[in-house]
């Protein structure tokens, strides 16, 4: 089964070169622009994980992180945050609703995601995306 990431980021290029970057490790990528057309995405495409960007255009923002939290299937979804916000209360809040890594955007390269990407799903490196470690 091939692993399935969704990037909900408001800025197209960004969106594109996650999506690039992960495809070519072998991962299934969808994407969204806004916090409203990342949650049906996510409704429909079931992803095994999120990365999202919280400073969306026009939204709270925790809450889509909220929203996934009360969608029964999904409670337990691992949620990257990959934000420019370096405030700690934000970084405190995001923990608590469970994002399972906080990644501001200037200290971390797309390599750097990748990695938390496959250590967060437990894909082995060299095995491609598809083939995942139970």
């Amino acid at each position: 089964m091939t692993t399935k990431v969704l990037v909900i980021e408001d800025d197209e290029r960004t969106r594109r070169l996650y999506k690039a970057a992960m495809a070519f490790q072998g991962i299934n990528v969808s994407t969204a622009a806004n916090a409203s057309a990342g949650f049906k995405k996510f409704l429909s495409f079931k992803p095994d994980l999120v990365i999202l960007d919280i400073m969306l255009s026009g939204d709270g923002e925790m809450n889509i992180i909220k929203k996934f939290r009360e969608h029964g299937e999904t409670h337990t979804l691992p949620v990257i945050i990959l934000t420019d916000l370096k405030d700690e209360s934000i970084r405190k809040e995001a923990s608590i609703l469970g994002a399972c890594e906080y990644l501001v955007k200037s200290e971390n390269s797309i390599g750097d995601l990748i990695t938390k990407v496959r250590t967060i799903l437990k894909i082995e490196v060299g095995q491609g995306a598809k083939q995942t470690k139970k």
